[in-house]
């Protein structure tokens, strides 16, 4: 058996969650938070730290790992948050031929090698089967959950049933004005 390679980046999730903890609908739908009622009065108080926001979760970011559901569901309602920084599709029968796409990888431990390749320091982990992955290989070192103030009741679980306890630090919180409690947390080893 040979030895495992060394991990010379990090990997950090932004993402969005219902209360109960789904990221997706029950007919699939991730774009839910769109949908969410305004003018509630919410209550609004940033943590001493607070929790990362989208703009300076992005900062210094050298590549997103996408999952193949969370590209398809993109692509159809023709919205890319991603900008120029590369994009890689965690699947195994990708078709070649969207330009927005920098390659594909297979598996988290494929993605790991062709990230050290790269040469890249910090990664953005999307997709909830994606996030999943990684997570249960020891490769996401924080998570910055915003959680939408409603229970959807069933749908696409964020984290699902990994099989193993993953233990967290608060590193910063948030409450914004449309009710999301965002948390920002580092993975413990």
């Amino acid at each position: 058996m040979g030895t495992e390679q060394q991990r010379t980046w990090q990997g950090h999730v932004y993402t969005t969650m219902s209360l109960d903890g789904y990221i997706a609908d029950s007919s699939g739908d991730a774009l839910w938070p769109n949908r969410l009622p305004e003018g509630l009065d919410h209550a609004s108080v940033a943590g001493d730290p607070p929790a990362l926001n989208k703009a300076t979760f992005s900062e210094g970011l050298d590549v997103v790992m996408l999952g193949r559901l969370s590209y398809e569901r993109l692509d159809a309602a023709k919205r890319w948050p991603f900008g120029d920084t590369p994009v890689y599709i965690a699947s195994r029968t990708f078709p070649p031929g969207d330009p927005r796409i920098s390659g594909v990888f297979r598996t988290p431990d494929d993605a790991m090698e062709k990230l050290n390749a790269l040469g890249v320091t910090s990664v953005h982990v999307d997709g909830g089967r994606n996030i999943q992955g990684f997570l249960k290989k020891g490769y996401i070192d924080t998570i910055t959950v915003q959680i939408k103030p409603v229970i959807l009741g069933g749908g696409i679980s964020l984290f699902g049933a990994i099989g193993k306890v993953v233990n967290l630090r608060v590193m910063g919180t948030t409450v914004t004005k449309k009710g999301g409690v965002r948390v920002t947390y580092a993975v413990e080893r």
